[in-house]
């Protein structure tokens, strides 16, 4: 994924190492930013792993339900934003914990998702969907 900037003053992009992870396993993330504005405004962006849980709500009388939702920061590194005419690539390593919730794989009563998320205030936003999955020990040979 990428962010570009209609000026074209600051470029930034994040990819990782896949899409979907297993519990205590370990995800890398590649961020890539590069800086063409006569000044920085803002010099650390935030980069997250978020946890999103939406609490589904029924009623008896087909009244409009209130569905709920919060989030957790999970993880989060701050980066320095690269001077103007440079470039950096900062490689991040997160280590999912085992007592995290798997994302959730059909619509429930409560639905748990995750997204990265990469910060650099009102100059950009990128967030990017994993899905994180519970490993029951049942593990395919070859």
């Amino acid at each position: 994924m990428g962010c570009f900037r209609s000026q074209g003053k600051l470029t930034a992009s994040l990819s990782t190492n896949g899409q979907v992870f297993e519990h205590g396993g370990t995800l890398l993330a590649k961020i890539e930013m590069q800086n063409r504005h006569w000044r920085r405004r803002r010099k650390v962006a935030r980069f997250s792993l978020i946890q999103n849980v939406l609490f589904h709500s029924h009623t008896l009388f087909n009244a409009l339900p209130e569905n709920r939702s919060t989030q957790r920061e999970i993880e989060m590194f701050k980066l320095n934003i690269p001077r103007r005419g440079q470039s950096i690539t900062e490689n991040v390593k997160i280590k999912l914990a085992r007592n995290l919730a798997p994302t959730s794989k059909s619509p429930a009563m409560i639905t748990v998702s995750y997204i990265l998320k990469l910060d650099l205030g009102n100059l950009c936003e990128l967030v990017l969907p994993i899905a994180v999955v519970s490993d029951d020990g049942t593990k395919k040979s070859n």
